[in-house]
């Protein structure tokens, strides 16, 4: 992670400066992810958070008038404007891409090959930690809180994940869990985090066991309306599979299978990093089993997930 600091001869102490100067950053800043760092007077070393102050890079182009007028109307608060606009830029371009590959598009390989490419290089970042913010704090108001929908079931196959199922296992499940064996089923406790291996164990045990162990997990829990719900949108995954290879299976190989497999693993790629240090002393204390990234270009691009503590 870039940093910036100023060293001086008291080493423990530190003075943040943050200037929130950037017309685009009080204007796209998400709140769900907003940190202000405040000074503390009298410090002699300095930490400039750049993360306040760089241009934001959530979507690609915003909305054009009538319809940025409309998603103003409709957000809670302006901050989340980002996350509105890109999703417009997924229903401008992503779904028409889609649906040329079931109709339009050669089916070469390399088509499907270039459509996954470019699919994850310019969205997918982009569009899961957009997921993650919503599922935790709806961006819309209560008149149009169903359009929540649309990231949250619509656009999810498309990017990996079976619809329905992201707020069961992220919000409900890991956030509650808080990366502690064995309740939390992506804990990265029980495994040696230097050690391919055992990652490669991890992916392979998130990709295929899951579909069994997060109704399980619902169940044990007594969360018996999100295990009906998994139940339901497990078997609306499975049908949509069907329904689309008999359509048009090299389509569905590149717009539904590939994405399955490839967000698993950048899934669990990432949980494992973000809690690859876990202190044995305190394995439940979120200071000691995460960290934060701080001046990262990846936070310009995903709400500033780099923060995670």
């Amino acid at each position: 992670m870039g940093r910036h600091l100023t060293s001086s001869s008291h080493p423990h102490q530190c003075h943040i400066s943050t200037r929130m100067t950037s017309t685009n950053t009080k204007k796209y800043f998400p709140r769900a992810s907003l940190r202000i760092l405040k000074e503390r007077k009298g410090d002699d070393t300095t930490l400039e958070n750049t993360d306040l102050t760089a241009a934001r890079n959530e979507f690609i182009f915003p909305a054009p008038g009538p319809v940025k007028a409309f998603l103003e109307s409709i957000v809670t608060d302006r901050r989340d404007l980002a996350m509105a606009h890109l999703w417009f830029n997924i229903v401008a371009i992503v779904f028409p891409l889609v649906v040329c590959m079931y109709t339009v598009f050669p089916r070469w390989h390399v088509v499907g090959i270039a459509y996954v490419v470019f699919l994850y290089a310019v969205f997918f970042a982009r569009w899961l930690l957009s997921l993650h913010y919503a599922e935790h704090l709806s961006i819309f108001n209560k008149t149009w809180s169903t359009a929540h929908f649309l990231c949250s079931h619509v656009f999810t196959p498309i990017f990996g994940l079976p619809s329905g199922m992201y707020f069961l296992h992220h919000v409900v499940m890991h956030h509650v869990e808080n990366n502690l064996f064995p309740y939390d089923l992506s804990s990265t406790m029980p495994y040696r985090r230097d050690n391919i291996f055992h990652f490669l164990y991890y992916w392979m045990r998130h990709t295929f066991a899951i579909w069994v162990q997060l109704p399980y997990y619902a169940f044990i829990r007594k969360r018996y309306r999100l295990l009906a719900g998994s139940f339901f949108f497990e078997l609306v995954y499975v049908s949509l599979l069907r329904w689309c290879w008999h359509f048009n299976p090299w389509a569905t190989i590149y717009t539904l299978i590939v994405p399955y497999f490839l967000t698993s693993f950048l899934l669990m790629f990432g949980n494992w990093s973000q809690h690859i240090f876990v202190d044995p002393k305190r394995p439940s204390s979120n200071y000691g089993l995460a960290y934060n990234c701080v001046n990262a270009k990846d936070n310009q691009l995903t709400f500033n997930d780099g923060y995670h503590i």
